[in-house]
């Protein structure tokens, strides 16, 4: 019996010359010379592609993928004929005869695929205007209040800022009329003012007030549009709603604001007001909840997370409520864009196909409102967040050829520039967006941040502190104040500034905030005077691919260079690079970074970001005015 199983056991001699015959064979067909020489030539041909062709000539980035999907093709056709070629008894079915062909038409499908991709930016047509018409003041400006419940439940029920954001959005496209953005009226939800009084604090000529009760399933509407110099009403209303109402009363209150002012208005803008975001009232209700969700978020706490869910799951019940409805397509995307920000690209929920969604939705909106400033706005966006500032600038532009007065478009195309070392542009389209919206904080300190870039670091302090005037409770103008004074050598009076900042903007035990440029601020200060112990520890703890934003990743390099930790800057550099923050004046002039500028890794990087923003002057040249 023990012999008999003795027998059965597989031998170590047997092992040995099965794995030998295996060798011989491997030796015989070439498969270790064939081996060899794919993984040594197609390392160097992927190296060749990824920084010659991509990152020096500018080839879209799935040439690099389009190069390794061929390089494997090959390979597994080389292999399978020597595998199966090699034989010295080859039977009369060739198995190879089958398998070769067979990859190279899966090769071929797949390389036809990111072929096609390679313009896929391209395949929404932009308008005959692509870039940004010349900015002129408008005829005037205009506050639409948060329609106050009389229940007296404000930070609760949505109707009322839903109802005033619904209002700004369907008055933003025009040319004669600048409205102050949703999120600047949310003050007045907590804590509501006198509507001159808040015209005044909006710098604004003129607001929509209104009140609004709900009686036996009816909305009661008061509403009146209030002259802020005058203190007179140009009109005044009182109007019952049912549910099914909701969408018209938008639409009315649009064409009464348009009256009221007397604004001229282009026949195209006129068939825009005419023309119905839906046909279906139960849509537009859906859209409607989904719209309001964010300012609920601001006023009553909820998750960011949740939010983003809850407006998608509502944007997709309207869309199957109204396949045309475009503003719900829209909302979709900007959804799907939104998670990809707030996610990261590294997380497990397949980011890169929310994207991909988001593309898709916007696309579909622009197919079917092609003069949706919105959608080209949107879709500028979704290039952002990948670094593919092309197609991203010249959808911001197509948006604002649309509507020249949409103050989040300039911010965003300012970012744009930013990132691309065109500082110059930067500055004029923050201005811009500052100048149509002069009490968003976000508008101001960005404004004056871009002058400090340029070197102009006394007008960027006067502007802050004009805004520190107005509002002297702005963390964020507190805070880059500080960054102007730190960047001025003032650091007595630049301290204080900081460390009240950043103490009010990431409390201890506090979750990670979206931006951590406050806290930033802050450690370039210790770090200046190698007081590492001080800086926030939870800021040295962050890792690079912890971080999506490059600008992020660049003022995370700053604070290692001031702390003479050259290895760590450079990764973070690097990190801010892949990101697409190709800022090159900045990275030139930055003062924080004269310790590591002999560093031969810090000069290669920078020639590197040298090219991209050449790449860019000369792409888009100095018309960002136009």
């Amino acid at each position: 019996m023990g012999s008999s199983e003795e027998g059965k056991l597989p031998s170590k001699d047997g092992k040995k010359m099965s794995l030998h015959i295996l060798l011989q064979k491997l030796r015989k067909r070439r498969i270790i010379e064939t081996l060899a020489a794919f993984i040594g030539g197609g390392w160097l041909l992927l190296e060749f592609v990824h920084w010659i062709l991509v990152d020096h000539y500018h080839f879209p980035e799935r040439a690099i993928d389009l190069t390794f999907i061929t390089i494997l093709g090959a390979l597994l056709c080389t292999l399978i004929w020597r595998w199966f070629g090699g034989r010295e008894n080859l039977p009369k079915f060739k198995p190879h005869f089958i398998l070769v062909p067979l990859v190279i038409i899966v090769t071929v499908i797949l390389a036809i695929n990111q072929i096609l991709h390679f313009r896929e930016a391209e395949i929404v047509p932009l308008p005959s205007v692509a870039k940004s018409p010349a900015p002129g003041a408008p005829a005037y400006t205009l506050a639409v209040l948060p329609f106050r419940d009389l229940a007296g439940q404000p930070a609760v029920d949505a109707w009322g800022i839903g109802m005033a954001d619904a209002i700004i959005n369907r008055l933003s496209s025009l040319n004669n009329l600048a409205v102050r953005p949703t999120s600047e009226i949310l003050k007045y939800v907590k804590a509501p003012a006198d509507s001159v009084q808040a015209g005044r604090e909006l710098q604004v000529g003129s607001v929509l007030d209104g009140t609004f009760q709900r009686v036996d399933g009816i909305i009661r509407v008061s509403v009146q549009l209030v002259d802020c110099t005058t203190r007179a009403s140009r009109w005044a209303r009182n109007i019952d709603l049912h549910s099914t109402d909701i969408l018209k009363f938008q639409d009315e209150m649009a064409q009464s604001v348009v009256e009221g002012l007397s604004l001229k208005l282009t026949d195209p803008e006129k068939a825009d007001l005419e023309v119905p975001l839906t046909s279906s009232p139960e849509a537009y209700n859906l859209y409607f909840e989904a719209s309001s969700l964010p300012f609920i978020d601001e006023v009553a706490g909820y998750s960011q997370s949740s939010i983003i869910q809850k407006k998608l799951d509502l944007f997709k019940q309207a869309v199957a409520k109204d396949p045309e409805f475009a503003q719900a397509y829209i909302g979709i995307a900007g959804e799907y864009s939104s998670s990809y920000f707030h996610e990261g690209p590294g997380n497990a929920n397949n980011p890169r196909k929310k994207l991909l969604l988001a593309q898709e939705a916007v696309e579909r909106a622009l197919k079917l409102d092609p003069r949706s400033a919105y959608a080209y706005s949107v879709l500028a966006q979704i290039f952002w967040v990948q670094a593919r500032f092309e197609e991203s600038v010249k959808n911001f532009r197509s948006a604002l050829s649309l509507a020249p007065n949409l103050s989040g478009a300039w911010y965003g195309l300012g970012h744009q520039y930013h990132f691309c070392g065109l500082l110059d542009q930067a500055e004029k389209a923050f201005r811009r967006a500052f100048e149509l919206s002069p009490t968003t904080s976000l508008f101001a300190v960005w404004h004056a941040q871009s002058l400090l870039y340029l070197g102009r670091a006394d007008e960027a302090e006067q502007e802050l502190r004009r805004r520190l005037t107005a509002k002297p409770d702005d963390i964020l103008a507190m805070s880059y104040l500080g960054e102007v004074l730190f960047y001025q050598r003032e650091l007595q009076e630049a301290e204080p500034l900081l460390v009240s900042a950043a103490g009010l903007w990431w409390p201890t035990g506090a979750p990670l905030p979206l931006w951590l440029d406050v806290p930033d601020h802050l450690a370039y200060l210790y770090a200046s005077r190698g007081e590492r112990h001080k800086i926030d520890s939870r800021l040295l703890e962050i890792k690079p691919e912890q971080i999506y934003d490059g600008h992020e990743a660049f003022r995370e390099a700053g604070i290692y260079a001031l702390l003479q930790e050259n290895d760590l800057a450079l990764k973070w550099l690097r990190r801010a690079y892949e990101l697409g923050y190709w800022a090159y004046p900045w990275y030139e002039r930055d003062m924080r970074f004269n310790k590591l500028r002999s560093d031969p890794d810090f000069q290669r990087l920078l020639s590197r970001v040298r090219a991209k923003t050449d790449h860019y002057e000369r792409l888009f040249g100095r018309d960002a005015e136009r």
